[in-house]
């Protein structure tokens, strides 16, 4: 009976409806999951998937989460564009100005580390056209991995999360709260 009620009650939370039109809990995550499909999908051809370089780039403006206002405008921004467009300074500066309204600190960090990540992303997509397709995703996830945490500063749960979003779903993303738990 107990776990006939569980059951149930998880049925219901999935059929939940969610604000402003956007279909049921279940929808969302169906979403979540055919595109993180088609995101490993891409890396298996040889392309790195636009979505999670935007998140990257919106983890670096947003400090990994710390300034979630600025990681939406940043995805705001970058919505329908490419990401690799920001390696001109045109661009950069663009995106910049309108996240943070003034330069500073925090402008001219999110400046430098959007190029060094963007400049080794470029070398990582000459690079997956040369490996084999079958060890593809697990050479782009670690070397992804690498090029976030050295280049973008992107924090362990951001770079799970990230990874994760790519298609690569071998592990679950879990920040130091949880693993004290």
């Amino acid at each position: 009976m107990i776990n006939q009620s569980f059951a149930e009650g998880f049925k219901n939370i999935l059929e939940l409806s969610l604000p402003e039109g956007e279909g049921t809990l279940k929808d969302v995550i169906i979403d979540c999951l055919r595109e993180c499909q088609r995101n490993s999908q891409k890396i298996e051809r040889s392309r790195i998937s636009e979505g999670p370089v935007r998140a990257a780039i919106g983890f670096i403006c947003g400090r990994s989460g710390r300034w979630p206002y600025v990681y939406n405008e940043a995805m705001k921004f970058l919505k329908g564009k490419n990401p690799m467009d920001l390696l001109t300074k045109r661009e950069l500066n663009s995106l910049l100005n309108n996240i943070y309204r003034k330069k500073g600190a925090g402008y001219r960090n999110a400046q430098k580390k959007i190029t060094q990540f963007l400049t080794a992303l470029k070398d990582l997509d000459r690079k997956l056209k040369q490996w084999h397709k079958s060890e593809r995703l697990d050479k782009f996830e670690h070397e992804f991995e690498r090029i976030l945490e050295e280049k973008a500063k992107i924090g362990r749960k951001g770079i799970e999360n990230i990874i994760r979003d790519c298609g690569y779903m071998k592990r679950i993303p879990i920040n130091i709260h949880e693993q004290r738990f």
